[in-house]
């Protein structure tokens, strides 16, 4: 007979708290804290950077909009480049040590740069600015890839399994309030008191934010029970190996890849990640002429359909995970691909600029359930030993079709579709929407993608890995759809 009664000398389970509630636990509380902060600070610094170029390096210069375009190279270089290969390091090293140290690094270049605008007897010479400005952007961009590639699987540690979906709500809203207030922090601080302080504020963030992740404290990892159950099916007679002679960079690098490109799920995900970032690449680049053309309306409305964007995502990344639960992220997965094509299709259609700014507020909520989805599934999906890769070759391969997406928006608006006008079935289709369109059929079709080649039948969404344990964690039957 089973023994119901209760030890008397037990303590009673904690009630959650106010923190447990909100921000998942205590340490998910001090990262997230030290999150936000270094979020604003980044795109503060980066309207700062932009700011200086237009209005101080290169004032009334004919080069400025080519001085701009130089900025955002020398940090979408280290993304493709160097980013794949930070992975390796990642997965080696202590990350909270990591992550320190990239806030460290960051700071002092910062600080480097403030140094420049305070040069004996005036500024630097033009050139000497600017590529002062570029170096210390390709190195920002550098150690930041360190920093977040550590902070993607840090999280997994922090967090317990069942409460992981929240905690990437938590994450997904500050970096959308990140993209809204940061902009508007730097180019206030910029405008009011110039570069200097807008350099020290950035310097300050990242001083909170390594003093927040000092707090953080690291559980020891248990090992997954679907792992452990693999482990013990896989060699239920055969003693513990011995430990594994330590691999050199290129080996563990190809193992990563090969890791990627041979686990059907998420070899699916990435090709429809990256499809999607190929159409959506297009709106920042077609925004403006669209406003102006096809909505009539002011430049404003271009900050406006930004915001509202912005705005979405924060509500979205609030309220979507118990949502996403009770769907399924797979299920939400390629559900708001759908949803992402088809507001697209309808939004390059608009003319009432109230109604684009409502639509767009839509598929900011759309874009952080998409998030809410994708996330969660990569990391249950991917041995924790190999998060660092996988992270990197993820941000690579959509970071490149994000390029590609920008410049063939810009190269059909300019050249290919320049003068189009189409009458067909009561509507007119010019050049600019008409890339907005095609921007929506391609992510409706990596929707159709990515639900008909995985998420459809269980036997289709077995992950064919070269690591044993990662079948286990992934519970590829409990993902299919």
């Amino acid at each position: 007979m089973e023994n119901t009664m209760t030890d008397p000398t037990a303590s009673p389970p904690r009630p959650p708290t106010l923190i447990d509630r909100l921000l998942v636990n205590r340490n998910f509380a001090f990262f997230w804290a030290g999150e936000i902060i270094s979020t604003i600070g980044d795109y503060s610094f980066g309207i700062t950077m932009i700011l200086w170029i237009v209005l101080v390096v290169a004032k009334g210069q004919t080069w400025a909009a080519e001085a701009v375009a130089g900025y955002a190279l020398s940090g979408a270089i280290p993304l493709l480049f160097i980013g794949p290969i930070v992975g390796v390091f990642v997965d080696r090293w202590n990350r909270l040590v990591t992550m320190l140290v990239s806030n460290v690094v960051q700071a002092v270049l910062v600080g480097a740069l403030f140094v420049t605008t305070f040069w004996p007897g005036g500024h630097l010479p033009v050139f000497w600015q600017l590529g002062a400005i570029y170096v210390v952007n390709f190195l920002l961009v550098t150690a930041d890839q360190f920093f977040n590639q550590a902070g993607n699987p840090l999280v997994q540690e922090i967090v317990p399994d069942q409460h992981f979906g929240r905690a990437i709500g938590r994450i997904m809203t500050y970096v959308y309030i990140g993209t809204i207030i940061g902009p508007s922090i730097g180019a206030a601080i910029f405008g009011f008191f110039g570069p200097q302080w807008a350099l020290l504020l950035d310097i300050g963030t990242f001083a909170f934010s390594t003093a927040m992740l000092v707090f953080v404290r690291v559980p020891k990892a248990a090992p997954s029970p679907a792992a452990a159950e693999v482990a013990a099916e896989a060699e239920p007679a055969t003693p513990a190996p011995a430990p594994a002679k330590k691999k050199s960079f290129l080996p563990e690098f190809i193992e990563g890849i090969r890791f990627v490109f041979t686990s059907r799920i998420i070899r699916t995900m990435l090709f429809a990640v990256a499809f999607e970032t190929l159409g959506t690449a297009a709106l920042p680049v077609a925004n403006v002429f669209f406003v102006l053309g096809n909505l009539h309306s002011s430049a404003e409305y271009v900050g406006f359909l930004a915001t509202a964007l912005g705005l979405g995502a924060v509500l979205g990344s609030i309220i979507g995970p118990p949502i996403v639960e009770r769907l399924t992220e797979a299920r939400t997965f390629w559900l708001c691909l759908y949803a992402d094509g088809i507001g697209l299709m309808i939004y390059s259609r608009l003319t009432n600029p109230y109604i684009a700014i409502g639509l767009l507020f839509v598929l900011g909520i759309v874009t952080a359930f998409f998030n809410l989805s994708f996330v969660p599934l990569m990391f249950r999906l991917t041995p924790r030993e190999m998060m660092g890769r996988t992270t990197a070759v993820r941000v690579s391969f959509v970071t490149t079709a994000n390029m590609l997406g920008t410049v063939a928006a810009g190269v059909l608006i300019a050249t290919v579709f320049q003068g189009l006008h189409i009458v067909a079935l009561g509507s007119v289709f010019g050049p600019v929407d008409t890339v907005l369109l095609l921007a929506g059929v391609i992510s409706l079709l990596a929707g159709v993608y990515a639900m008909k080649n995985v998420f459809t039948t269980p036997a289709a969404s077995q992950a064919a890995t070269p690591v044993p344990v990662a079948e286990g964690i992934a519970s590829p039957e409990a993902v299919a759809e």
